[in-house]
């Protein structure tokens, strides 16, 4: 590994340090190794791009997800990696604020998926109802982490305002609980 990506790897790994905010029992020991793993330095396959800031562009981000996955030989996990991206992107338009990056990463039998905004709030899992019409997307994520394996953490912009949310998925089904 250069130097370069091995300081840029250090870096990640400084900001991401005992930032992970849910981690599944299944995942427990490998979930320290996602989050200090930059997609785009470790992850086999990686694409990013921006999303444009309304919410007719979310469909457009899983028709991105549908062919990213496909060309990685991945096409039965498109539904899974569209959920994740449609929850994460969703909470970024509503809650943050400036450019949306998505990415989306393979390697091994782990996907990640981040959602970069530059608003300073984090993501909190609220306590709905039966009533409610939103606010669920937290809990639908950490069910799929708690079926998987796999975490869901923030990492904080060290030169600014702004955050990345992520989500890791073990596709490994011996990972996956057996309830």
């Amino acid at each position: 590994m250069s130097g370069n990506h091995r300081s840029a790897r250090q870096e990640w790994c400084r900001r991401a340090g005992g930032q992970t905010a849910r981690q599944s029992t299944a995942a427990a020991d490998s979930s320290r190794a996602w989050s200090c793993m930059p997609p785009a330095l470790t992850g086999e396959s990686c694409v990013t791009w921006r999303l444009a800031d309304y919410p007719a562009e979310l469909g457009h981000a899983r028709e991105l997800v549908r062919k990213a996955l496909a060309a990685w030989g991945l096409g039965e996990q498109a539904e899974l990696a569209e959920l994740v991206v449609t929850e994460l992107a969703t909470n970024a338009l509503r809650h943050g604020t400036g450019p949306i990056h998505i990415s989306l990463s393979h390697s091994g039998n782990d996907l990640r998926t981040g959602v970069h905004d530059h608003g300073a709030g984090r993501p909190v899992r609220r306590r709905t109802t039966a009533d409610d019409e939103q606010g669920r997307g937290l809990e639908l994520l950490d069910g799929l982490i708690d079926l998987n394996g796999g975490a869901r953490g923030v990492v904080d912009d060290t030169d600014g305002p702004g955050k990345t949310v992520y989500v890791a998925l073990s596709l490994d089904s011996g990972q996956a609980s057996t309830g």
